[in-house]
């Protein structure tokens, strides 16, 4: 399934994700092939690994969708990084959620650290 925007070209993507259950203390990186339109943002990344492969991911989904309010702050190839502004470069990503923030599952993260 294509999530490919029309006019756009489709883009293969080897994403690395960070994944851990609501209760677990640690986690893993597990790896998926997402096909998205060339020049997407990351949370379009997210949101197409979610419905090509595992909707039981969890990510930041709420947000401003313009780079102000910080609520889809995640750690993109080792750097943070707002999901909503950042473009996917590349045929390779990893992401994992933002440091010094409490995971609540996968990436989504509480807003304050404890």
């Amino acid at each position: 399934m294509s999530d490919s925007a029309p006019g756009r070209a489709t883009i293969t993507v080897a994403v690395r994700v960070w994944r851990q259950a609501p209760d677990a203390t640690v986690g893993r990186f597990e790896r998926y092939l997402v096909e998205i339109a060339q020049g997407d943002h990351v949370l379009n990344l997210l949101a197409a690994l979610r419905r090509q492969h595992d909707p039981t991911l969890c990510y930041p989904d709420h947000f401003c969708k313009i780079g102000t309010c910080g609520a889809c702050a995640l750690l993109v190839d080792g750097k943070p990084a707002l999901g909503c502004r950042t473009l996917v470069a590349g045929d390779t990503i990893e992401i994992a959620p933002p440091r010094g923030r409490a995971i609540l599952a996968d990436l989504l993260s509480a807003a304050s650290g404890t």
